[in-house]
């Protein structure tokens, strides 16, 4: 579990997704996977092993199920360099970072004992282990923009992980609208656009200027004049800002079709603005970003 991006394949695979949806590889590799509904490499891998195991264990050749349980029989005798040893190891991980250690214990002992174990069960652990491990915590930040205030210089390894959970990660699995209508807004440029505003890749300042070291706080937006600014709660230039409050993209708000219901209907709330017309979200986001290339 603590080395399942290590492996070249699933390394190939990440790749193969951040290109596929123009995303620098600094992306983190947790959001990109929530994004497109994906789960890490490791997963299949798991899986491959349990179906591996069980063809073994049932086997139409006396001689293949005789050397199995062999197997099993040295790993049960402490040999820490045959498969079966490997493989129970990895099976407690598994339950042990799900918070599950007594159930990994026992997957172990069966493979020790040469028994089946409950392929089914073992991949429903592995899903919440990931959820343990990519969002563990960040479910009790209430409001992120106090949060990170509070925390500047604390959360900067994991905020762009943070901000994805908190404005943009779905709450059931799926695709999110946009990518639906892959090869459409694809030949627009508009899916890549969307994509990196959701995930951090973008020209906004708080972005630009985690690169530069800087504090949260000190991220300012630089489009707006400082009388805008001024009343404003936050002066970060972040997704909510650009949204929201930029002055630079009033003249979007205005111009573009259904762009003002779905703010005033969101109420500040970047998640449910999102969530909103899909193709109202797509135009208005794409052109915001547009906007922003040259200072890319």
């Amino acid at each position: 579990m603590s080395r399942m991006f290590d492996a070249e394949m699933s390394k190939r695979h990440l790749r193969f997704l951040k290109r596929l949806l123009g995303l620098p590889y600094s992306t983190p590799n947790w959001a990109i996977l929530a994004e497109v509904n994906c789960r890490p490499f490791h997963f299949y891998w798991v899986r491959s092993l349990c179906r591996f195991h069980s063809r073994l264990l049932a086997s139409n050749s006396p001689l293949l199920v005789d050397v199995a349980r062999a197997d099993a029989a040295l790993a049960a005798e402490g040999s820490g360099n045959c498969w079966s040893a490997e493989f129970g190891r990895a099976l407690e991980s598994i339950a042990c970072k799900a918070g599950e250690g007594e159930l990994g214990r026992s997957w172990c002992d069966s493979v020790f004992a040469g028994n089946s174990i409950p392929a089914g069960t073992v991949l429903r652990t592995l899903e919440q282990a990931y959820e343990s491990v990519a969002w563990g915590g960040f479910e009790q930040v209430a409001d992120l923009r106090e949060h990170l205030r509070a925390h500047q210089g604390q959360q900067e390894s994991g905020s762009k992980r943070l901000t994805y959970f908190s404005w943009f990660k779905l709450s059931e699995p799926g695709w999110p609208p946009y990518l639906r209508g892959l090869q459409r807004d694809r030949v627009h440029g508009m899916m890549k656009q969307l994509a990196r505003f959701r995930l951090g890749a973008h020209a906004l300042r708080v972005e630009a200027g985690r690169r530069q070291g800087e504090l949260w706080e000190y991220r300012t937006c630089q489009r707006c004049p400082p009388a805008h600014l001024q009343p404003l709660a936050c002066h970060v230039d972040d997704e909510h800002h650009c949204i929201f409050d930029c002055a630079a993209f009033e003249h979007l708000r205005v111009s573009i079709p259904g762009v003002q219901h779905l703010i005033a209907s969101a109420a500040g709330c970047v998640r449910s603005f999102m969530s909103g017309d899909a193709v109202v979200v797509r135009n208005y986001i794409a052109a915001c970003m547009d906007s922003l290339e040259p200072q890319a």
